[in-house]
């Protein structure tokens, strides 16, 4: 059967009847040249005629459907193959799965297919002069319709639709390869709904395997964020799951609690830390697993729910665009830690000069002070009130004190040097024993209280030496410290200095285990977990700085350093006799 455009035109401009269009009479919406045609049979005889006189181009959207449908009836595949062989362009949209796989293959091969997720219905274009709208065409039932015209408004409203459409698909190959190979296809999408910003947000983050980085543009996202419940999710998260998580925010009184409150109960797996003023964003930001990112502007910071708060939103699995946000958010994590460290470090600079100008008070005060009164009794002629023997104790004073500032000033420069890794070490190799028994003999030439007494046990001695490569000046300074701390808190009993070989690390690598275990008072548990840091102390006397030089001497020559408490039963002894009470100070040196 063979018709020109312009017999269709005239057969389709008939008078519509409730019977071919499914509206009543008096319907003034139903244009001339567009009906309903019911019954399978029926829509076959007119695609298939349709088919047979396209002449330039068949375009067709459906759902995933579609390719099996025209590849399986052999009749329509037929006529398909020699519609193309006329040279007509077909281009098909349909919904790539792995149940249509294969058909799409084949149907690749012959016509240009793209790919759309979740297709609903379909419609066909056919040379610009007619159009098959066809919401339920491939169901089995005999009460199947489809809306047929060539009308051009509709014809046009439907090849604008499919342009559209055609722009917004992938091509097949791109998603056949996902199917095949299990990628994930990349995308960046603009959401502009706030409900479905927040949903996805929680979608996210329910989902996510192992870390959730978060950025909130201000402490008011936070608060509204957490009226919502996103930060209980999160805790959720880490808490059942085991997922880390890492958020930066600016910091208010007002939401401190809560984030004491998050980092507390999450046991470590959540962190967070605040953002200075001058590097808040305008957006607030959400990464999954270093694969899905979601950037979501501030519209107005004012607002008390995030609905009315948020403007455009953009999410993406783009690996280019998520390692770019990723390393954004490294970049301002590691400048929040440093602007961290710089407060902490402002602050005990602070509290450092305080206790330093005290200290060097002290011994500076009486130096000042007898020197005037020797500079005085000089200037006095003929006055002998002040016997050679009173001189001498004045200027015995005056030594003892400069000696002091003289150590006090070396305590500084040493710290001075650890923090800025330029403490330098004149190592040797020596034997560890004689190094140890010299500070012992030290520590006992100017040790006050007798009844503390120092006892030296090596089970090394006799057998061989211990052969280290050190500085032997650093490391008796690191036992002399150890030594005098030990007899400072020791009012009674013995110190005990022990060495022991071990085997520590991975290589094999042989160390020497230096202890001394006292029998006084014990660390303060709350001084415990930073013992080994600057102006640790619960003594009212020195700077707390002798165990952080000794730790920064130690670490230099590759060694390691800890303190323990030691058992607090009186009754409780160990095989060597020695009491359970007081703490033990040990560090390890590698042997040669």
């Amino acid at each position: 059967m063979s018709r020109s455009r312009k017999d269709k035109g005239e057969e389709r401009k008939e008078p519509a009847t409730a019977s071919n269009t499914g509206f009543n009479d008096t319907s003034n919406r139903v244009l001339e040249g567009t009906r309903i045609i019911e019954g399978r049979e029926e829509i076959k005889k007119l695609a298939f005629e349709e088919i047979k006189h396209a002449q330039r181009k068949w375009d067709a959207y459906g759902d995933r459907k579609l390719p099996i449908s025209a590849l399986t009836t052999e009749q329509m595949w037929q006529l398909t193959i020699e519609m193309i062989r006329r040279g007509v362009k077909v281009r098909c949209i349909t919904e790539i799965t792995r149940e249509n796989i294969s058909y799409c293959k084949q149907l690749s091969r012959e016509a240009e297919l793209r790919h759309l997720d979740n297709i609903k219905g379909g419609f066909t274009v056919i040379d610009d002069a007619s159009c098959i709208i066809h919401p339920e065409i491939w169901k089995e039932e005999a009460s199947a319709a489809i809306i047929y015209s060539t009308a051009r408004p509709i014809i046009d409203q439907q090849q604008y639709v499919f342009e559209t459409l055609w722009n917004k698909a992938i091509p097949a190959k791109e998603k056949i390869q996902e199917i095949e190979q299990g990628i994930e296809r990349e995308i960046i999408e603009t959401i502009k709904d706030p409900s479905e910003m927040q949903n996805l947000a929680f979608e996210l983050i329910n989902a996510a395997k192992c870390e959730i980085l978060g950025i909130y543009s201000t402490s008011n996202a936070f608060r509204r964020q957490e009226r919502i419940g996103n930060q209980e999710l999160m805790l959720n998260a880490a808490k059942e799951r085991g997922i880390r998580i890492r958020i930066l925010s600016p910091f208010d009184d007002g939401i401190l609690e809560s984030i004491e409150r998050l980092q507390c109960q999450s046991e470590g797996k959540i962190k967070i830390r605040s953002i200075d003023p001058d590097m808040q964003t305008k957006a607030s930001l959400l990464l999954v697993d270093r694969k899905y990112a979601l950037s979501v502007e501030v519209k107005d910071d004012t607002k008390e729910t995030s609905i009315e708060a948020m403007g455009l939103a953009m999410y993406s699995n783009s690996d280019a665009t998520v390692s770019s946000y990723v390393a954004i958010f490294e970049s301002l994590w590691h400048q929040a830690d440093m602007y961290e460290r710089l407060r902490v470090h402002n602050e005990r600079q602070r509290e450092f000069l305080e206790i330093a100008a005290h200290e060097l008070r002290t011994p500076i005060q009486p130096i000042l002070g007898l020197s005037g009164i020797l500079s005085e009794q000089s200037d006095e002629r003929g006055n002998d009130s002040a016997s050679s023997i009173t001189r001498k104790q004045f200027l015995e004073i005056i030594n003892r004190n400069a000696n002091r500032l003289y150590k006090l000033t070396e305590i500084l420069l040493d710290v001075a040097r650890i923090e800025n890794q330029t403490l330098q070490l004149n190592k040797e190799n020596t034997d560890l024993i004689p190094i140890v028994k010299d500070a012992i003999a030290d520590i006992e030439a100017t040790k006050v209280n007798q009844r503390v007494r120092l006892s030296f046990i090596s089970p090394l001695e006799g057998d061989q030496e211990v052969h280290v490569n050190v500085d032997r000046e650093r490391i008796t300074q690191v036992i002399c410290n150890l030594l005098s701390n030990a007899l400072r808190f020791t009012k009674e009993g013995v110190v005990h200095i022990t060495l022991e070989k071990n085997i520590l690390d991975e290589r094999q690598q042989q160390f020497v285990t230096v202890s001394i275990r006292d029998s006084g008072l014990g660390i303060d548990p709350k001084i415990l977990p930073r013992l080994f840091t600057k102006f640790a102390s619960s003594s009212e006397k020195g700077m707390g700085l002798g165990l952080f030089i000794s730790k920064g001497i130690v670490e230099a020559h590759r060694g390691e350093i800890w303190a323990e408490n030691n058992y607090h039963d009186e009754n409780d002894k160990d095989n060597l006799g020695r009491s359970s009470k007081g703490a033990t100070f040990s560090f390890t040196l590698p042997i040669l």
